[in-house]
């Protein structure tokens, strides 16, 4: 027996309206999902690999990975950096900034172009967010594509060092971390790349920080810059999440994003839930609550039976 005719619901993320998340069984929509979240900025990656944002309410179907799209469901979460596009108060360590210079991942031409001196030394900008207290799990985020340097880093300071991790973004790969940081690399679309590191806030860290910086190898060394080379940068953020969720943009002031809240009451009879997040089938759900809620995560399908 297959599973759709073993099933008495089945999702796939695909159809959606305001406040609805259709299932592909039933069809006669007695057990279509209802969906909660009342923020008016929520962001998904669509078809085009372009970051989009999603009216209050809407399901959002995320295609950050391709393919045929994830139900994305996430934990509420605040951008923390009050100006997530302008860089120009940024303090800056041998660079120069040039503003709307490229199309970013919202398809405007808002992207910076972060410039080297020519002096042979260290080349990055650095912000904080102001004082969070210690012991946190923060995660600090960028988009990066290359003009004509293929590495850079992302690094937070921990009251002593600036620790984080080198990332090459032409080819997308993940270079070398300090210990205690998880960094993360992923391609968006036109050779932009989303380049995060997830870390515990430390001991001594009045502030949290995050700093970008431009790198020839996978390391953070001195070199001589040239006035025409760099990176272009766009979208950062600090969250207080051990994970990097979806883009908040902010202008001016801090924004929240609010949790996702997907809920639908399992049909009569119904044994076990079967959830598939992020490609893997998890462990059956057995105890039937009255009304089911869908986990965080990137879901690809759910099953009950």
């Amino acid at each position: 027996m297959s599973e759709y005719s073993d099933s008495s619901l089945m999702l796939i993320p695909s159809g959606v309206k305001e406040g609805k998340l259709y299932s592909q069984k039933p069809i006669d929509g007695t057990s279509d999902f209802t969906v909660v979240n009342a923020s008016v900025i929520r962001t998904r990656v669509n078809k085009d690999g372009l970051i989009e944002n999603v009216d209050a309410n809407v399901p959002r179907i995320d295609y950050t990975d391709g393919g045929c799209g994830v139900l994305l469901v996430e934990p509420q979460s605040e951008n923390l950096l009050t100006y997530s596009e302008d860089f120009s108060t940024w303090d800056k360590n041998r660079v120069t900034l040039d503003s709307n210079s490229l199309i970013s991942p919202d398809n405007t031409q808002n992207a910076t172009f972060l410039k080297e001196t020519i002096d042979n030394n260290t080349h990055n900008i650095f912000t904080s967010a102001g004082s969070l207290g210690i012991n946190l799990q923060l995660t600090n985020s960028i988009y990066v594509k290359s003009k004509d340097r293929d590495w850079i880093y992302v690094l937070y300071y921990d009251g002593i060092n600036n620790l984080g991790c080198n990332f090459d973004i032409v080819n997308g790969v993940l270079g070398s971390c300090d210990s205690g940081i998880v960094g993360e690399i992923k391609e968006i679309s036109n050779g932009w790349y989303r380049c995060s590191i997830s870390y515990t806030s430390g001991n001594l860290a009045s502030t949290s920080r995050i700093q970008i910086g431009i790198s020839l190898t996978d390391n953070r060394g001195n070199y001589i810059g040239n006035i025409n080379s760099g990176v272009y940068i766009w979208g950062s953020q600090i969250e207080q999440q051990s994970a990097p969720t979806s883009y908040i943009p902010t202008s001016g002031t801090t924004v929240t994003r609010l949790a996702d809240v997907v809920t639908v009451a399992p049909p009569s009879g119904v044994t076990e839930i079967i959830e598939t997040i992020d490609d893997v089938e998890q462990t059956p759900i057995t105890v039937i609550p009255t009304t089911y809620t869908v986990p965080n995560g990137n879901i690809n399908k759910i099953v009950m039976k």
